[in-house]
């Protein structure tokens, strides 16, 4: 009995192994030799998402990342070496022309993978003014503002739901006043 309880800890354990180095080869933590290696050791790490160099490569399916990828924060590791949608985190640089200086963080590959940017650009003042929301304009005084809630404020509403609802078309005036989209380009746009 004694003999089998130590060969099912044995094994409990070993699984456990396994379990966490699959998870560190889904999550790009191991490079192509390391892969290599566990597998000629009997690992199966197949079923998994295997990192190929010039294939899946962050290098390769995002060259766009990889020149953004810190050259010495990363120890060894080069983007030619993880997966491009590694949920490991790693750290990243790039050159900010508004604060002429390099700005670092560290992110994972994959969230950079779907859109995730600097988070120092991403926290400037045009950035928030992007996320508050579209540029509008009182028709009557031509007055230009960065979102409906700043419209409410400097005409003294309540709140936006009013311009919002003028945008959208549900109903004609907010405050007494019409008010449209402006586009990027300053023109007035059609309310939506």
């Amino acid at each position: 009995m004694a003999g089998g309880a130590k060969s099912e800890a044995a094994e409990a354990k070993r699984a456990k192994y396994i379990a966490k180095v699959r998870k560190a080869y889904r999550d790009g933590e191991l490079t192509c030799a390391q892969a290599d290696a566990l597998r000629a050791a009997g690992v199966n790490l197949d079923r998994f998402q295997p990192n190929k160099a010039g294939v899946n490569d962050l290098a390769t399916k995002r060259p766009d990342l990889a020149a953004e990828w810190h050259p010495t924060k990363n120890g060894d590791l080069e983007p030619s070496a993880i997966l491009a949608g590694s949920h490991r985190k790693f750290w990243w640089r790039h050159w900010c022309d508004k604060t002429q200086s390099w700005n670092e963080w560290e992110a994972a590959a994959a969230s950079r993978a779907k859109g995730a940017g600097c988070p120092h650009c991403a926290r400037s003042s045009e950035a928030r003014i992007g996320r508050q929301g579209k540029i509008v304009r009182c028709i009557e005084t031509g007055e230009v503002y960065r979102s409906c809630s700043a419209a409410a404020r400097a005409v003294e509403l309540k709140n936006a739901v009013s311009i919002r609802r003028v945008l959208l078309g549900k109903q004609k005036t907010a405050g007494g006043l019409h008010w449209v989209y402006v586009d990027g380009s300053g023109k007035a746009g059609k309310s939506e």
